[in-house]
């Protein structure tokens, strides 16, 4: 994010002790994006320190958060990766209301599981002895 660094006005505390990390980032920017930011950057709930916009997130990985601030900036697919990291960004757009990384986000996850669980579906209710209709 370095290159995005110049004139930015919000910085997004994100993690929890001993992984937090602070991101900068443009007011305009967030607010086209989703109407979390525009409420959380509104005067009503500014939380303001020295002209910078102060978001805290402590329930949102770095990195995952990392990852949605880049497409956020360049429009990067974040959606074609592991199911855990997907299910995260799929839990923190959903928070921050980013619904087209949300949506990517679900579509991927039903379709990378929809054929395991499928196909293991018996075997998982068999085990457990919930098949039982007779």
């Amino acid at each position: 994010m370095s290159q995005f660094n110049s004139d930015f006005d919000v910085k997004i505390i994100v993690g929890n002790e001993p992984n937090i990390k602070e991101f900068d980032a443009h007011s305009t920017v967030l607010n086209s994006c989703s109407l979390y930011f525009e409420r959380a950057l509104s005067e009503r709930w500014r939380d303001q320190k020295h002209g910078i916009y102060i978001i805290r997130k402590p329930n949102i990985h770095p990195t995952i958060f990392k990852l949605i601030l880049d497409y956020i900036y360049t429009g990067k697919n974040i959606c074609q990766i592991s199911g855990e990291v997907s299910l995260d960004i799929l839990v923190a757009s959903d928070e921050l209301e980013l619904l087209d990384i949300a949506e990517c986000s679900q579509k991927h996850l039903i379709n990378v599981f929809s054929p395991w669980l499928f196909s293991n579906i018996e075997v998982g209710l068999a085990s457990r002895k919930i098949m039982s209709i007779e």
